[in-house]
């Protein structure tokens, strides 16, 4: 607790001192602005300024003829002519150049919270070099050194993810519980025709595992993704992850890689891979699933899971198919897949369930929501053509999700419009 209150002083410190530094510097990049057009137009400056019966009236000429601040007029008025050398305006040319890095980096800093962990940990290093000695009391516990997650409060967050694909991360007191039926909170103010997709509550220190349309996974930690309020719509993740004509489909919050990934696609291939083949992320991202090079398939959704556990896959027509993940063999990372559903026509899989809950809830387009008991989901070999889950009117729209629940669960759902 005392480390985070620190950490805490610490950003508000940096965050303060940056700001004044950038003010400091956007002031005086302005005056510098100003003499280096006084210098381009010297001696019509200097005519302007003998022309003049008064400081005020030279100011005001100045101002007018040269386009200048008045801040930049004064300037000028107030530099001695021996300053005005070829040898200064060198010298102003570069203070310029210099100017303008400074305030790139300085906004940088004030947009990137890492960019704040950053500077903390290398002022602490400093200090530590500089005045560190050997420690006058006992510690039981060493800590080697501090890394940017040692600088993270470890707390519960929500991260939504949303259709055009802006991601944001918010405490999870933000929501609070409502019955069926209720008006909702605003959960995000959205772009026309975007809405939420998905919801992942984890820790500020989980892993966050990107799959793609294309089969790619990337990798954040979910302290990357940065904090919003409830009613911001967050930011683009083509911002913070390397996307390549590509969407985010699915989120998995990862603590350890154990156990197994379970994948679907639209045209109802899935796959199965162990953990073990992402356990090192790399900024690039890398190949989860080999997806037909002429785009005919995406993947639509990828589940944790342990071996011999049962899934749900779910099509927009209102059909669904399970089976036993033991029907379907490990893979490696540069597989396709097998055939999980056979599909009628205009028909795709729109969801993937591992089943742990004692039921599950599907969701379509205009609002409509039917809960199953798992069990009355007939169990069969993968590759079939499932059950009727649904049944699919105008009224009703296709299905557009499932969602699995027990009894007891509390459900966010979101709207087109952030509800």
């Amino acid at each position: 607790e005392v480390v985070e209150n620190y950490v805490d002083y610490r950003k508000k410190i940096i965050t303060n001192r940056t700001g004044f530094e950038l003010k400091k510097a956007k002031e005086r990049l302005e005056l510098v602005e100003g003499l280096l057009i006084a210098l381009k137009n010297i001696d019509a400056v200097i005519t302007t300024i003998k022309k003049s019966k008064a400081t005020t009236e030279a100011l005001e000429s100045l101002v007018k003829k040269f386009k200048l601040t008045r801040k930049q007029a004064q300037a000028v008025l107030e530099t001695r002519l021996q300053q005005l050398t070829s040898l200064e305006q060198e010298k102003l040319k570069k203070e310029y150049k210099d100017l303008k890095q400074k305030i790139s980096e300085f906004e940088k800093i004030l947009k990137d919270i890492r960019k704040v962990l950053k500077i903390i940990v290398k002022e602490v290093n400093e200090l530590k070099n500089k005045y560190g000695d050997n420690r006058k009391t006992y510690v039981l516990q060493r800590i080697s050194e501090i890394s940017e997650k040692d600088l993270v409060q470890k707390k519960e967050v929500v991260i939504t993810i949303t259709e055009k694909g802006y991601c944001k991360r918010m405490d999870v007191k933000s929501y609070r519980e409502q019955r069926r039926g209720g008006k909702g909170v605003i959960g995000s103010n959205l772009a026309t025709g975007d809405f939420v997709k998905q919801l992942i509550t984890c820790s500020t220190h989980d892993y966050l595992m990107f799959f793609t349309t294309r089969g790619r996974v990337l990798w954040l930690k979910a302290y990357d993704i940065p904090e919003a309020e409830r009613y911001s719509k967050g930011k683009a993740m083509i911002n913070l992850l390397n996307l390549k004509d590509e969407k985010v489909t699915s989120v998995i919050s990862v603590n350890k890689f154990e156990y197994f990934l379970f994948m679907a696609t639209r045209n109802g291939v899935v796959k199965r891979i162990s953990l073990a083949h992402f356990s090192k992320p790399r900024a690039s991202g890398v190949r989860a699933i080999n997806l037909p090079a002429d785009n005919s398939d995406v993947l639509i959704g990828v589940q944790i899971l342990e071996r011999g556990e049962e899934v749900l896959l779910s099509t927009k027509k209102g059909k669904a198919i399970r089976f036993s993940s033991n029907n379907v063999r490990d893979m490696g990372r540069a597989s396709y897949g097998v055939t999980g559903i056979k599909m009628g026509k205009d028909d795709e899989v729109v969801s993937l369930e591992v089943l742990k809950t004692q039921a599950i809830l599907t969701i379509t387009k205009n609002g409509y929501g039917k809960r199953t008991a798992v069990k009355d989901y007939r169990k069969t070999a993968r590759a079939g053509k499932g059950v009727i889950n649904l049944k699919v009117t105008q009224k009703t729209g296709n299905v557009v999700t499932t969602i699995s629940v027990n009894p007891t669960d509390s459900i966010i759902i979101t709207t087109a419009k952030g509800m």
